[in-house]
């Protein structure tokens, strides 16, 4: 095949739309915006296809001959050169970006969309710049070493998902010299240690309806009255969005991606819960602006009001603190308790399981209507005294120069009757 038949004058002049042959695979296109490109056309295995070489002029006429040249070899030796190319550039790749590829490909099976990635924080500050094919099994030790027995839970979490994502990487190519046995060694190395597994501390059931006056009308509060009233977890609240919701807002399906059992879950919303979520929006139910990360409500936050404010629980007990009422109260049997917080507890084969969980709606409906009034109960109660309150005022229509001295009362004097306080009339 005839080779070199361009030259840099013909590059840089010509302008009209097509693939302009060089030889040997090599072309110049010339787009219908005007820029130009280098390809490669070759077959390998009896298959014809090309290769991108890179834009004119940045890649000039000789390095793009030279280029092919170096294709031309690897098609030779019937080793496809893009995939040749690919290869060469995943072998330099950072950890950070095999960690982002390897969360991307797998994202519909991690069931935590973005949280699963969190106990990165810890590895990819000091490791993220990384080749992952560089990686020791002392740069493991070094990072892990601070937080090993300090973050037990947190670093073993790390450990475990950088080896998924380590294995993930060598199995994309063979020659990829990926050491996969550094995680058990730096496991190894670092040592067992005894972690006492400890429940989340969970507020006594009596003790909510105070808790929920403490809270504010903030998107952040209210974000917590919601879960507080739909015991569901914490992620399906904080990365709740608005197409979720049914038209009446009677209804909450919560998608199975987003379901620590990879299945979707209907939660039931009683009108104390309506009455939080206000006019329909889009996008996410509970935003927050000032969030650092991801822009959602951080449960953090909510367990800092609860350290705060004098409250012992965390966001995550106040679930252990339903189940607690649910049993103490005898307002239903454990199985429909558990099945409100979306733990699956029913026997059987899959007929039974599919017709128990279908059929409790209507009676988780009516459990979560009754916690909400009991959780609310406090709240209710001070809206009612003072609207009777305003009320009694209203009724008593008197002259405001009257006081003690005559038989009428004073408009403050009612006031401080309808507040309960006692008049002196001696």
């Amino acid at each position: 095949m005839a080779r070199y038949k361009l030259n840099d004058a013909f590059c840089k002049a010509v302008a009209e739309v097509k693939d302009h042959q060089d030889g040997a695979g090599l072309v110049l296109r010339v787009n219908a915006g005007g820029s130009k490109q280098w390809v490669y056309r070759y077959q390998i295995n009896k298959r014809r296809t090309s290769m991108g070489l890179g834009s004119y002029p940045a890649v000039g006429l000789k390095q793009a001959r030279q280029l092919r040249d170096n294709a031309e070899v690897h098609v030779k030796q019937k080793i496809d050169p893009r995939q040749e190319r690919e290869r060469q550039l995943r072998r330099g790749a950072k950890l950070k970006d095999v960690v982002e590829e390897y969360f991307v490909t797998k994202e519909d099976v991690l069931k935590l969309g973005r949280q699963w990635l969190s106990p990165f924080q810890h590895v990819l500050p000091k490791l993220g710049e990384k080749p992952v094919d560089a990686i020791t099994k002392d740069d493991l030790i070094r990072t892990f070493e601070p937080i090993w027995k300090s973050k037990y839970p947190t670093a073993l979490r790390a450990m475990n998902r950088l080896n998924q994502v380590l294995m993930y990487a060598a199995g994309q190519d063979d020659e990829w010299d990926i050491d996969t046995t550094v995680v058990p060694k730096a496991k190894a190395r670092l040592g067992q240690v005894k972690h006492d597994v400890k429940n989340h501390q969970a507020l006594p059931w009596q003790e909510l309806p105070e808790l929920w006056l403490s809270l504010d009308q903030s998107t952040t509060h209210t974000a917590l009255k919601f879960y507080i009233l739909t015991v569901v977890r914490v992620s399906n609240v904080t990365y709740a969005e608005w197409d979720e919701f049914d038209k009446k807002l009677t209804l909450w399906s919560i998608p199975a991606e987003r379901m620590k059992t990879s299945k979707p879950f209907q939660v039931p919303l009683v009108w104390q819960v309506r009455s939080l979520l206000g006019k329909r929006g889009k996008g996410l139910v509970f935003p927050s602006y000032s969030a650092r990360k991801r822009g959602v409500v951080s449960e953090n936050t909510w367990n800092k009001h609860f350290r705060s404010s004098g409250w012992a629980t965390t966001s995550h007990g106040l679930r252990s603190t339903f189940r607690d009422w649910c049993a103490e109260t005898k307002t239903c049997d454990d199985k429909l308790a558990e099945l409100c917080i979306q733990h699956e507890t029913a026997k059987g084969n899959k007929v039974a399981r599919a017709y128990y969980r279908s059929d409790m709606l209507g009676a988780r409906r009516e459990v979560m209507n009754k916690w909400a009034d009991f959780v609310t109960s406090k709240a209710q109660a001070v809206l009612d005294t003072n609207a009777r309150r305003a009320q009694s005022v209203e009724a008593l229509d008197l002259p405001i120069e009257a006081g003690q001295r005559g038989n009428a009362r004073t408009r403050r004097e009612v006031e401080e009757w309808a507040r309960g306080d006692v008049f002196d009339d001696t």
